[in-house]
């Protein structure tokens, strides 16, 4: 490949340059909650110019894409990634956009909202992972942003998507009186203030740790007893930094 990836609106005689960019998340677990996302490259060239990042809609080979092609055979509907078939229609990166005017050093790029789904879905596999592709807004985005790429022999200057996990175990449910909801509480989920609280909608009063409810389903006639319901998660936050 290239000695560097490069994002251009204007590469002369009226050609762009975009760069496409994918990562296998398979290792971060499904049970992820996505709370930030983000992209860092080593900036070989920076840029007064802020590009985009889009998401691709099709699949393509890391060596047989082209400007035309997917994998050096299949057509983009247009090429370039130019069409809604082809890439997203909202940029996923944060304001300003994604570029760095100084050269020689690692930039983070984060993901907006949009792009922090994007990956939530890659990773619990509601969307398949095609990656992205960086481009031009506009065609006066002609200053090139220039970053390494994969092959680079330096293994912390490659292009890396970082993830940050909310991860939650299975959910607690405990039914009982008011003094077993305390004793458990209390007991198995240690101290409340680090716990993540999850109602679960039910009729009845509200309570410091879930709903004392009346359940339809435990009433198969004479008069419901009153019970107290839980969903209360244990969480966690992790880093996952992929290559």
């Amino acid at each position: 490949g290239n000695t560097t990836l490069v994002a251009d609106g204007d590469i002369g005689g009226g050609q762009d340059s975009r760069v496409l960019l994918r990562w296998d998340t398979s290792a971060i677990p499904p049970a992820c909650q996505v709370t930030a996302a983000s992209i860092s490259v080593y900036v070989a060239n920076g840029s007064a110019d802020r590009y985009g990042v889009y998401d691709v809609k099709k699949t393509w080979g890391e060596t047989g894409a082209t400007w035309n092609t997917t994998d050096g055979t299949t057509p983009w509907q247009v090429p370039g990634v130019g069409s809604p078939s082809d890439r997203g229609a909202t940029d996923l990166a944060t304001a300003p956009g994604f570029g760095s005017g100084t050269s020689g050093v690692t930039y983070t790029h984060a993901l907006n909202g949009s792009g922090i789904q994007l990956v939530q879905d890659w990773i619990n596999g509601a969307k398949p992972n095609f990656g992205v592709i960086v481009m031009e807004n506009d065609a006066l985005d002609d200053d090139d942003y220039q970053f390494e790429e994969q092959e680079e022999a330096t293994a912390s200057r490659r292009p890396q998507l970082s993830v940050t996990c909310a991860l939650y175990p299975p959910i607690y449910y405990f039914y009982g009186d008011q003094e077993n909801r305390w004793d458990n509480t209390t007991a198995t989920l240690g101290v409340p203030a680090t716990n993540r609280l999850v109602e679960k909608a039910c009729r009845g009063v509200s309570q410091t740790y879930g709903k004392r409810c009346a359940v339809d389903g435990d009433c198969t006639g004479g008069t419901c007893q009153p019970l107290v319901t839980y969903h209360l998660q244990l969480a966690n936050t992790q880093n996952f930094d992929v290559k």
